[in-house]
């Protein structure tokens, strides 16, 4: 039991270990990309960030030997995200994405929150439009999931509501937007100063808070249901048995 036990910690930190070089990869190639890459290269930055945080889902995966369900449930969830950025198109920033991923995070734990989050904007973005901001979108949205995952037990303890609620207003505001509003700084400025990060950061400050505080609201409709269904859907299959 103990060995098992031991066992288990130790595929754990390797998975967070992975995921962090991963998120590494991610982050470097990103700078890369502003210093030498210019607009067009963001679908080839693109392909690199979805080869970058599929290495840490199929390895850990492999390690606990994944079913068909557990793919499909992941494919589910990146299906949902978008369906619930696509419903809501006449609705700037009021999205069910982020609350959609938040819950992923908390279900399929940090690698498979980043998976649906980043794989989420890169799909969706078939529709709103591809462009140079994709890649952080996928990368500020995978970490989303991530963090969700992270903190899963903590958010869920007790199953109550209004944490996770919080959570998802916080994670929103201060990491999806402070990412992919650090894209407009250096996107859009030659030479980047403290007055552009206030305009910028400034100019988006209503639109992240929409998307912050609307993310929190569909949390409160979406997690309760979700997370009850996800815990009988693992109990009755078998899946994500550690």
């Amino acid at each position: 039991m103990t060995q098992t036990v031991v066992r288990g910690k130790k595929t754990e930190v390797k998975n967070v270990l992975l995921t962090t070089a991963s998120i590494g990869l991610m982050a470097g190639t990103l700078a890369l990309s502003l210093i030498y890459g210019g607009d067009r290269t963001y679908y080839f930055v693109s392909l690199l960030l979805i080869v970058y945080m599929t290495i840490p889902f199929f390895v850990g995966f492999e390690r606990k030997k994944p079913t068909v369900g557990e793919v499909v449930i992941t494919a589910v969830f990146i299906a949902l995200a978008v369906a619930g950025r696509a419903a809501f198109f006449f609705a700037p920033q009021v999205k069910p994405i982020g609350a959609i991923v938040v819950i992923a995070g908390l279900t399929l734990g940090p690698s498979g929150g980043f998976i649906v989050g980043a794989g989420s904007m890169f799909v969706s973005n078939f529709l709103f439009g591809q462009g140079p901001w994709t890649p952080w979108q996928m990368f500020a949205m995978g970490m989303v999931g991530l963090l969700a995952g992270l903190l899963s037990d903590k958010l869920l303890k007790g199953k109550k509501t209004i944490p996770v609620c919080i959570f998802g207003a916080l994670v929103i505001f201060f990491v999806y937007g402070i990412i992919v509003d650090l894209w407009t700084i250096f996107g859009f400025t030659p030479e980047p100063n403290w007055e552009t990060v206030v305009l910028v950061y400034g100019g988006a400050l209503w639109f992240n808070m929409v998307f912050a505080v609307s993310t929190g609201i569909f949390l409160a409709f979406f997690t309760g249901p979700m997370v009850r269904k996800m815990e009988r859907i693992r109990k009755k299959y078998g899946l994500w048995q550690r």
